[in-house]
């Protein structure tokens, strides 16, 4: 099957993506997350745009796509869901063409939110997420407080994943999911009331904009939706700073989703050690197994830890990992 040129940069005049933008985006990625491969649809063409492309409404969600020639606005195409990643694209006849979800604000072309039909009205809910949009990329997702993760460089490895763990479960970016587990029997009240929205006034629209705060964590967690990516940054003990970072594979999401594969986890730790200097180190995990790149800054760092390769294999095995694959370089040297 013939693959059509893929999608053109955006058209001229459109505005830059937002954050706000990709977060609808991705809510709308979802709709195609429900429909199995071969999926047949109907594709309304909405209008062509002046670079070639077209927006398409698919499934109540508006695409851009390089359409075959002869297809103008008001055509109706029937069309097949062929992928959902790390590319959507549909079939249409013979050929396979590249999409993309575009946002209300792509879609007009104009930089402003389509009016809503005559008499509709938001939700509360959805007034609270405007509300957090608007606050969309204005700080860091709120993990990683001003307390160190744990008191010395010489605690326990195990006492700083943990701590580390208890971190992010106490963020309130999982706070739904947990008093969702808690109504079942499954989490502790104790441990539920630790996070931010149980210890802040019930948040409202009235109330919306004095509560920053909340808005930023509604706000992250719609980002950590759109993006399938986890981060924290802060002080691992007193004085070190350590930025940490968890994704699923986006790449092996659709293998994994239509053949019951394990899932694949990306995961990257860098930290500058006052002995080793910088340290990148970069994981992936699949099956229970590891495989692991470390970049040291310096050539005797790198060297220093080749020579514990052994024990870093022996601490992973113990620990029930089997390490499958370990690299140790000093950066920018290449495979």
């Amino acid at each position: 099957m013939p693959l059509l040129p893929g999608l053109p940069g955006r058209p001229p005049g459109t505005p830059a993506v937002s954050p706000q933008e990709r977060v609808l985006a991705a809510e709308s990625r979802l709709r195609f997350d429900r429909l199995p491969l071969g999926a047949a649809l109907q594709g309304e063409v909405v209008r062509r745009l002046g670079d070639g492309s077209s927006l398409v409404r698919v499934a109540d969600v508006v695409v851009r796509m390089r359409l075959p020639e002869g297809a103008g606005a008001g055509d109706t195409l029937p069309m097949r869901l062929l992928s959902r990643a790390p590319q959507l694209a549909f079939g249409i006849g013979s050929a396979s063409i590249a999409a993309l979800v575009v946002s209300a604000q792509q879609a007009l072309l104009a930089g402003t939110p389509a009016p809503l039909p005559a008499g509709a009205q938001l939700s509360e809910g959805a007034k609270l997420v405007q509300a957090a949009l608007r606050h969309a990329g204005t700080s860091a997702v709120p993990i990683g407080a001003a307390a160190a993760l744990v008191d010395s460089p010489q605690a326990p490895p195990g006492e700083l994943a943990q701590a580390l763990q208890g971190r992010l479960a106490r963020s309130g970016l999982f706070y739904e999911s947990h008093v969702a587990r808690w109504a079942q029997g499954r989490y502790p009240l104790p441990e539920l009331r630790q996070e931010p929205q149980a210890q802040s006034p019930p948040l409202t629209p009235a109330n919306a904009e004095a509560q920053p705060a909340a808005l930023e964590r509604i706000a992250a967690q719609l980002a950590v939706l759109e993006q399938g990516r986890l981060a924290w940054q802060g002080e691992a003990w007193p004085g070190q700073q350590m930025h940490w970072s968890v994704a699923r594979d986006e790449e092996e999401r659709e293998a994994a989703r239509e053949g019951g594969a394990e899932p694949v986890w990306q995961s990257r730790l860098r930290i500058a050690l006052p002995r080793l200097g910088e340290i990148d180190a970069s994981l992936q995990l699949a099956g229970g197994r590891l495989r692991l790149l470390i970049d040291a800054g310096q050539a005797d760092a790198a060297e220093l830890l080749r020579g514990s390769a052994g024990e870093l294999a022996e601490a992973l095995r113990e620990a029930g990992i089997p390490l499958d694959h370990l690299a140790i370089r000093r950066a920018g040297d290449g495979p």
